[in-house]
């Protein structure tokens, strides 16, 4: 009996990878040196004050590194299922750019709570960015008259994961960012109200080219960030 594994090398999948290679640089971190303030932004984490000082790196890094395994694992399979489904029916640039602009929605609306509210300037995973997927497909459910009502799912299958995650963030003592979560879900709805869907093949040319141009800047966002990150890091331990 022959086996054979293919491993596809796409949006998803790379998504995953840069997940696994943060949360495995934050796993060497922690066996290194006690996670402090210092070390939570050497490996990406969102702490809205240094990114006041200028690191803007860590408001899309902080979308790709779990400390917790349990946190990570969970978030994964969320990536991984929610992610499949807008692989299909929308496409890898997509997804991509839903992903990183839903992190930067969720980012910005934490630093803006921390501004105005105070609130705990520290955050970090891939929640807000998968909320992003959420809003992007449950605004799909509404536009069944152009897609076909033939589609997989409806927002029956993302709105309890909503309510639960929302309601465990008002739990006292919890650290969940509900600030990332409602930023991202609210990009991913406003995406999917432009972006065009690639069920049946119907797309308009101004849908084609938004979604070029999105993913185009999301893309520069990505690589900008991730180039960002490696110098700083390089810098903090080999030069300081």
């Amino acid at each position: 009996m022959k086996i054979e594994l293919r491993l596809s090398i796409n949006a998803l999948t790379t998504l995953l990878a840069v997940n696994i290679i943060f949360f495995l640089l934050g796993i060497l971190i922690q066996l290194i040196s006690p996670t402090n303030s210092q070390s939570f932004v050497l490996i990406g984490g969102l702490d809205t004050l240094e990114v006041l000082r200028g690191s803007f790196w860590l408001s899309i890094t902080s979308a790709f590194l779990h400390l917790d395994p349990l946190h990570f694992i969970l978030n994964m399979y969320a990536l991984y299922r929610i992610g499949s489904i807008v692989y299909t029916f929308f496409n890898g640039k997509v997804l991509f750019l839903t992903y990183i602009i839903g992190v930067l929605a969720g980012s910005l609306l934490t630093l803006l709570s921390t501004v105005l509210f105070l609130s705990t300037p520290f955050s970090l995973g891939a929640s807000g960015a998968i909320f992003a997927l959420i809003g992007l497909l449950f605004i799909s459910t509404f536009r069944k008259k152009r897609y076909g009502s033939s589609l997989p799912f409806s927002y029956t299958d993302f709105l309890p994961i909503i309510l639960l995650s929302l309601w465990i963030g008002i739990l006292p003592g919890s650290r969940i960012n509900n600030w990332a979560h409602l930023g991202g879900f609210l990009s991913g709805i406003i995406l999917g109200l432009f972006v065009g869907h690639s069920f049946n093949n119907i797309k308009t040319s101004l849908e084609n080219l938004l979604e070029k141009i999105l993913y185009y800047i999301s893309l520069f966002i990505f690589i900008t960030c991730i180039f960002a990150f490696i110098f700083n890091f390089i810098y903090l331990i080999f030069f300081l």
